[in-house]
């Protein structure tokens, strides 16, 4: 598998001929083992369009796959033809499943999208004080990822800094670091968890506060 994402990572290097990868790759889409095929389907999607060639294929697959892998077409779906359109909807359901480690799957493969998911932000809020803290804590750091509007969601994951799950709010303060100086608004629940009794937690709202009373952005 290793090798598989090798292949796909270098392709997106300036050397160009990232399209001689695909069609080993879409043969492996036919490979039985899932962790083959969810490896292959990440390599495609790391090619972006030079991978396009590869759409139907993983447009195929995303029909009859298990749902694991479904949420790894919806997410190659997007990358390749930055259409966001084209996977982001299934990715989003998947953000109400049943199944914590389905929401939790959906809201990181969100995360990939980057700012291709802004549509996706009402349900990570919403994710954001799931039951589930492992689905909490993704939604969480995914909202940072994606470069979510400041405005929107500052204060949403400043609430997190009180979570009862450690990893929830140290996930609160890498995403508020990431925000910087926009992240002002989050002072006052930054500075109390410089305090936390998790080291990490505090150490990471420490650097956040540093950051935004720098002004960096």
């Amino acid at each position: 598998m290793v090798a598989i994402l090798a292949v796909g990572t270098s392709r997106q290097e300036p050397s160009g001929g990232g399209e001689v990868a695909v069609p080993s790759l879409r043969r492996m889409l036919q490979f039985p083992n899932v962790e083959t095929v969810a490896a292959a389907i990440g390599s495609l999607a790391l090619m972006g369009p030079a991978a396009a060639a590869a759409v139907p294929d993983i447009d195929a697959g995303a029909a009859k796959f298990p749902r694991q892998l479904q949420l790894e077409c919806a997410s190659a779906l997007s990358s390749i033809t930055g259409d966001p359109a084209r996977g982001l909807p299934v990715l989003v359901q998947s953000l109400e499943n049943s199944d914590p480690l389905g929401r939790k799957a959906a809201a990181e493969k969100i995360a990939v999208l980057a700012s291709l998911s802004h549509a996706a932000i009402p349900g990570l809020l919403r994710c954001a004080t799931d039951p589930d803290e492992t689905v909490r804590a993704a939604a969480v750091l995914t909202l940072g990822r994606i470069q979510a509007p400041h405005d929107q969601v500052v204060p949403h994951i400043a609430a997190r800094l009180s979570d009862p799950a450690d990893e929830v709010r140290y996930a609160a303060a890498v995403a508020l670091s990431g925000y910087g100086a926009y992240a002002r608004p989050a002072l006052t629940h930054l500075r109390a968890c410089i305090r936390d009794r998790v080291e990490k937690v505090a150490k990471c709202a420490a650097a956040a506060v540093e950051k935004i009373e720098a002004g960096e952005l």
